[in-house]
């Protein structure tokens, strides 16, 4: 989420609950992990907070980080690959990233 994300969700939580006493140390703390945060994410968390909760929120009530399968992201990397060299027809890099493939798959499965 970049600054002006941030921002806007500050003055949300603001506008839901006039009551909040944010000073420039909170502020700055909640800035810096909403930077980590997805925007949407926590928009859409700290509306069903405000729905449910009369009291005003603590930054761990709404804030969405997105976390990342780095073990996905390769696996799908890899299978690009794979549809690449099928188009190309590269035997040994084929060969090279099939097993690689294998190896990946086999390691998701035992997780």
């Amino acid at each position: 989420m970049n600054k002006n994300e941030c921002n806007l969700i500050i003055n949300k939580v603001k506008s839901l609950y006039p009551n909040i006493k944010l000073n420039e140390t909170i502020l700055a703390i909640w800035i810096k992990e909403l930077q980590r945060a997805d925007y949407e994410l926590t928009d859409k968390k700290l509306e069903a907070y405000y729905r449910d909760n009369r009291y005003a929120p603590h930054l761990k009530d709404f804030i969405a980080i997105k976390e990342f399968n780095y073990a996905q992201l390769q696996y799908q990397e890899i299978q690009r690959d794979i549809e690449y060299n099928k188009k190309h027809s590269d035997p040994v890099k084929r060969q090279k990233v099939r097993a690689m493939f294998n190896q990946l798959k086999e390691s998701l499965e035992n997780d």
